[in-house]
């Protein structure tokens, strides 16, 4: 399966040995059979020292494996905002460097799709006898069933200025359609919020609703409103430019600022 020494290493997090190793020389990008690096492989295990002690030697952050994914995209799929916080922090390109955009994997969550592409490319490193479980990966693909898990990810990518306008899946599907269809009417929300294009979805126009969202008429009224207009209202422009320029966390830095509570309020958007 290719894997290296410094894969065994970074799967189960002992980042002594993954020290030696590049000591002594180790290729710190070798590809296994899926094209994953060791530092791909601790990210997704939520490795966090091995994934610090990669990157200082050299390790791509945005190596793109064999199904187009990088180490944040992978994290965004399988919910886990702590490992996408810290990637991002250490520089990685929030659009997938060419690959597949982790905004896609967070504003659809686990879709069956992307789950069938997680479950080829590790459930058979287990099936043939490879002691590089990856049940942590399977326990956060879990997790991002769960809205929230899969929300805050979708959150800290935009405030990172993820480019959420013309972005569409292998499909044509964009994210906001994508989030409809999971019925997570936050995510639609936030998207839009920060810049969707909702020119090109013919099916918010033609009043088509996913069953998900159909009953939520605030939200489809909303949206039906924003993409039959030629122009974006004043009001969704000022909600973007401050997305856009209060950074990061701006749902945070929001709520400190000497404003109205109203608008403090219209600012945010509710996970709950």
């Amino acid at each position: 399966m290719l894997f290296t020494p410094l894969h065994a290493a970074a799967v189960r997090g002992r980042v002594d040995v993954a020290r030696l190793l590049v000591d002594c020389g180790a290729v710190v990008d070798a590809p296994d059979d899926r094209g994953r690096t060791p530092l791909m492989r601790a990210a997704e295990h939520g490795n966090v020292p091995v994934v610090d002690l990669l990157a200082g030697a050299g390790a791509r952050l945005d190596w793109v494996d064999a199904f187009g994914w990088t180490a944040l995209y992978q994290s965004a799929l399988c919910g886990q905002r702590d490992m996408t916080a810290h990637l991002l922090r250490l520089g990685a390109d929030v659009d997938g460097a060419g690959g597949e955009s982790p905004v896609l994997a967070a504003a659809g969550g686990a879709s069956p799709r992307a789950l069938a592409t997680l479950r080829n490319a590790n459930v058979d490193f287990y099936m043939r006898r490879c002691r590089a479980t990856t049940v942590p990966v399977h326990q956060a693909a879990s997790q991002a069933l769960r809205l929230r898990h899969a929300f805050l990810v979708l959150d800290l990518l935009v405030d990172h200025g993820a480019d959420v306008r013309r972005l569409r899946d292998a499909d044509g599907v964009s994210p906001v359609r994508l989030a409809a269809l999971a019925g997570r009417c936050a995510a639609v929300t936030l998207l839009v919020a920060a810049g969707a294009d909702l020119s090109g979805e013919e099916w918010i126009v033609a009043r088509r609703w996913p069953a998900a969202v159909a009953d939520n008429t605030e939200l489809c009224d909303w949206l039906h409103e924003l993409a039959s207009a030629r122009v974006r209202p004043l009001r969704e422009l000022c909600r973007l430019a401050i997305r856009r320029h209060v950074r990061p966390r701006v749902r945070q830095s929001v709520a400190t600022l000497p404003l109205p509570e109203y608008l403090i309020s219209y600012l945010q958007i509710n996970i709950s």
